[in-house]
């Protein structure tokens, strides 16, 4: 089950599976850890992520809790529900989840580690910058939204949906 529930996930993002799938498959097994308290919604929107995945395929809550939510929220699962949430706040035709995914593997500078580029080494440096609060404050370079116009306020201090809050006020 755990595999068809990856192959779910992969699914949601899918046109960056053949390009960066070294990565997506190492952000699939790598925990996402936060600072911030408000971050946790974030991890509980990616262990939300298991059970809606019960629910379209009518996999009792048991069989989910038994099988699949047995580990940490992964990066990918924090990621991919956050694409999600914004998704249904910006809904537009020609905009969707693999548009926000696509912003946050630039922003982080995922987007290097490619196939034939990916490192783990580096994927880990990359995640613990992001996690560690690291990253650039003015412009969020290693957040997850980076922007050329930059913020009003140090970002390294407001939590994850807040910063998305704010980067959409400058899309």
């Amino acid at each position: 089950m755990k595999n068809e529930y990856k192959q779910y996930l992969f699914a949601k993002i899918g046109s960056f599976m053949p390009k960066y799938s070294q990565l997506i498959e190492w952000l699939f097994t790598r925990p996402f850890y936060y600072i911030l308290p408000r971050d946790a919604n974030l991890y509980e929107d990616g262990i939300s992520l298991r059970y809606h995945f019960g629910v379209s395929r009518r996999i009792d809550q048991a069989s989910i809790s038994y099988e699949i939510d047995i580990s940490p929220c992964s990066m990918l699962e924090m990621m991919v529900a956050l694409c999600e949430k914004l998704d249904n706040i910006t809904h537009t035709e020609d905009f969707g989840v693999e548009d926000w995914f696509k912003i946050m593997l630039e922003s982080t500078e995922y987007n290097g580690l490619s196939n034939g580029y990916f490192n783990e080494v580096a994927a880990e440096a990359i995640t613990q910058r992001f996690e560690h609060r690291q990253f650039d404050g003015q412009n969020g370079l290693g957040s997850l939204f980076w922007t050329e116009k930059g913020y009003d306020e140090d970002v390294t201090n407001i939590d994850i949906w807040r910063q998305a809050m704010r980067y959409c006020e400058k899309m």
